[in-house]
């Protein structure tokens, strides 16, 4: 008996909890939903901007790069890229040509013309101010290309492939980040592949 009155006071005097806070919508009042925005199919895109040309040689390539692209369907369109470079030699370079008087083997890139795709793997969207309920939609893709890197000394068969962002900015403007590897078929004395990286930043309008 005295063990069930003090359990019964300590049960007594333990303040009842605090209520959980609803869960929207719960109740039945309405829940506010950002709706998708960044609609692809049947628009075309078109975009020009900046991206340099990383390859581990004794280059700097920066570039002046432009887009096309078309969505037949939601979940992916087809693409045209050109790129026109301003490459020069690098420091190491210019070094190495005044003591030696040698150039490197490596082609100095020119330009770029290439095709391919880009395939959405998915969607989502970011608050950016939240006084103005400023939402950015983006579109996470995956592009591969197929193309030539006019050079110097000729003309290299490349591939394009890597992940890429697609944002939505404004009903009509929108902007476009790519990170693809970039493989070349360059005759050089030690190897003929060429392995880079080429990230560009791009923005344009919805037709």
């Amino acid at each position: 008996m005295m063990l069930a009155g003090l359990l019964g006071a300590l049960l007594a005097a333990t303040p009842p909890a605090a209520d959980a806070p609803p869960t929207p919508g719960a109740e039945g009042e309405p829940v506010r939903v950002e709706r998708r925005l960044l609609l692809k199919e049947g628009h075309a895109f078109v975009t020009g901007g900046l991206g340099y040309l990383a390859r581990g040689d004794y280059y700097s390539n920066p570039g002046l790069f432009a887009s096309g692209s078309w969505y037949p369907v939601e979940e992916g369109g087809l693409e045209v890229k050109l790129a026109l470079f301003l490459s020069s030699l690098s420091p190491a370079g210019v070094e190495v040509f005044e003591r030696t008087g040698l150039v490197p083997d490596a082609h100095r890139p020119v330009a770029l013309l290439a095709v391919g795709g880009r395939y959405s793997v998915g969607y989502g969207k970011v608050l950016v101010d939240p006084s103005a309920s400023k939402v950015w939609h983006f579109d996470v893709q995956a592009a591969g290309h197929l193309g030539l890197t006019f050079t110097d000394r000729g003309v290299s068969p490349s591939l394009l492939l890597g992940p890429g962002l697609l944002m939505r900015l404004s009903p009509r403007l929108h902007a476009q980040l790519d990170v693809p590897l970039v493989l070349a078929i360059e005759q050089r004395s030690r190897s003929s592949l060429s392995l880079g990286v080429q990230p560009t930043l791009t923005f344009g309008v919805v037709l």
